[in-house]
Order: structure tokens, then sequence, then C-alpha cells
């Protein structure tokens, strides 16, 4: 959602330019193929112990599954 400054200002929430109308404002946040992947925390930190130590131990069966399900949706597939 577009962060709201004034009756006549909304800001994106992104790359914070600011318009006029809440619905350019949401159109611009939408363009920006931002994600959201409800992970749990553990699986949080031992993504970035991976990315740091590149040991792939730390990619658990459901932290990869997690992230694999919303690559997939992103595409249009099914899982």
């Amino acid at each position: 959602m577009p962060i709201r400054h004034d009756f006549n200002s909304w800001e994106c929430k992104y790359c914070h330019k600011i318009y006029k109308l809440e619905l350019i404002a949401l159109g611009c946040e939408n363009s920006h193929g931002i994600v959201y992947v409800p992970i749990r925390k553990e699986d949080l930190q031992r993504l970035i112990q991976f990315i740091y130590t590149k040991d792939e131990r730390l990619l658990t069966e459901t932290l990869m599954e997690t992230l694999m399900a919303y690559t997939s949706n992103m595409h249009g597939e099914n899982k």
C-alpha cells in the first residue's frame, strides 16, 4: 500500500516517487515486481547464513519448498 502524506500526496514505498492519486502510486508499487514470501524466522536466518557461507546444508527442504512455491507462482504455474 502506498504511503499517504496528505490528501493529495501518495508515495510509492519502493522508489519513493510521489503521486497525486493513490491508484497511480499503487500501480507504481505493482510495477516493481516485489514478491512477499512468508518465511519462518529460522529459515530466513539459514538463508542469510547460506549467502555468506555457501554451505548448501543450510538450505532445508522446507526453506526450498517455500521459495520454489513462490517462484512457481510468479510465472503463473501451479505447484
